[in-house]
C-alpha cells in the first residue's frame, strides 16, 4: 500500500452490513489526518455494506475513495441487494441526530477533501415499490394519488441530515457517487474551490444546497432521479411521480 493511504478494514471495518463500522472509518480517519492521507474502501462481498450510523468527519486534507476510478454502476436501485458489491456504504442514522432540532450529517468535510467512487444507501428510508403500494397490508394507503403525493413524504420519510455537509467547505472534490434515499445531499454554508462531477442521486428533498459561494463551485454531470414528469421506473413509478 502506498505511503499515506490506510484501509478501513485494517482499522475494524467490516463492510458485512451488520456491524456498525462507524467507529474503524473514525480512527482511519484519525490516522490519515496525521499526514494528511487517504483512506481506502475495499469492495464489499455482493448484498454486503459499511455500516455507518453517525458522523464521519473528515479532517483537513483527509480524501475517502472507494472505487478509484468509474462510479460503481452495479450498485443502485434497480439492482436487487444481493447483487449489489464494490464500495458499498449503508448509512443508518440514529434517531437522536435527526430528530432534534440539528440535524447531523453522514459526512462533514472540513476542507481538501476528496471522495471518490462510492455508493451510499439509506436503506432503512422506506422506498415502496409499486408492488408494496398496492399490497392489502401496504401502511402506505391512500384514498388518493394527490393524497399519497402531498403526504407521503411529511409520514413516512426520516428526515436525515445531509449526506455532505460543510460549514466551510474550500478545495472540496466529490466525484463518482451513487446515492439513493437521502433527505438532502450536499449542503453547503460556505463553499470555495468546490467541484462535484459524475453523480447520479435518487432521494427525497433537497440534491445541492449552497448558500453562498465566493469562489468556484462547479457542478457536471449529476442525474438526478426523478427527473422527468412521468417516471421510466417499471418498480417505482408511482413513488417516483410522488416526489418529482
Amino acid at each position: 500500500m502506498a505511503p499515506g493511504t490506510y484501509n478501513v478494514t485494517d482499522f475494524g471495518a467490516k463492510g458485512d452490513g451488520r456491524q456498525d463500522d462507524t467507529p474503524a472509518f473514525r480512527r482511519a480517519v484519525a490516522e490519515a489526518a496525521k499526514v494528511g492521507g487517504c483512506v481506502l474502501l475495499p469492495p464489499v462481498v455482493p448484498g454486503g455494506g459499511y455500516v455507518l450510523t453517525g458522523t464521519v468527519r473528515l479532517e483537513p486534507g483527509v480524501s475517502l475513495i472507494g472505487a478509484l476510478a468509474g462510479m460503481p454502476f452495479i450498485a443502485w436501485e434497480g439492482v436487487p441487494r444481493e447483487m449489489q458489491r464494490g464500495a458499498v456504504i449503508l448509512a443508518r442514522p440514529r434517531k437522536e441526530d435527526y430528530e432534534g432540532e440539528k440535524k447531523q450529517p453522514l459526512f462533514e468535510l472540513l476542507g481538501g477533501n476528496t471522495v471518490r467512487g462510492l455508493y451510499i444507501l439509506y436503506d432503512q428510508q422506506p422506498w415502496p415499490s409499486d408492488q408494496e403500494l398496492q399490497a392489502a397490508d401496504t401502511p402506505y394507503r391512500y384514498d388518493s394519488f394527490d393524497g399519497f403525493r402531498s403526504r407521503f413524504v411529511a409520514e413516512h420519510a426520516k428526515p436525515y441530515g445531509p449526506t455532505f455537509y460543510s460549514r466551510h467547505a474550500p478545495s472540496v472534490t466529490i466525484e463518482d457517487i451513487t446515492c439513493g434515499r437521502y433527505y438532502d445531499f450536499c449542503v453547503f454554508h460556505l463553499a470555495g474551490k468546490v467541484f462535484v462531477e459524475r453523480c447520479y442521486l435518487y432521494g427525497y428533498k433537497r440534491a445541492f444546497a449552497i448558500k453562498h459561494g465566493p469562489d468556484t463551485i462547479r457542478l457536471r454531470g449529476i442525474h438526478v432521479v426523478p427527473n422527468v414528469e412521468r417516471s421510466i421506473s417499471y418498480q417505482h413509478s408511482k413513488l417516483h411521480a410522488a416526489i418529482t
